[in-house]
């Protein structure tokens, strides 16, 4: 039987943005819109985007992530944005991860170890 190569999952990739921080930012963007939405009886959103660019000629992608809120307030609205980048490779499928799927080997079987003395 023949094994599927992964492709991009969102719970997978969303930790590994911005070091963990990301995914933080979202929560608390999350959470104060809803408390925010209930407060004033206003709409509030919450937007994500997500830019990809190639680094060099490698299999290696830039993501900018972009994460806006608009917030209501008493009397009028909040708009905050927050920007970040975040290198990561590009596997099989389009899997997304921070360290290459595949790495070379840094002891190949066919090299002998030398003996320090």
């Amino acid at each position: 039987m023949t094994q599927k190569a992964k492709t991009a999952k969102i719970c997978d990739v969303l930790p590994e943005l911005d070091g963990t921080m990301f995914e933080r930012k979202l929560d608390d963007a999350i959470s104060e819109a809803g408390k925010r939405a209930v407060t004033h009886g206003k709409q509030a959103k919450v937007i994500i985007e997500l830019t990809f660019k190639q680094i060099s000629e490698t299999q290696q992608v830039m993501i900018a992530h972009k994460l806006k809120s608009d917030l209501p307030t008493l009397k009028g609205k909040v708009i905050e944005e927050d920007t970040t980048e975040t290198p990561m490779y590009v596997g099989v499928n389009g899997y997304l991860s921070t360290s290459p799927e595949k790495q070379k080997d840094l002891f190949p079987k066919n090299e002998k170890l030398q003996k320090v003395n």
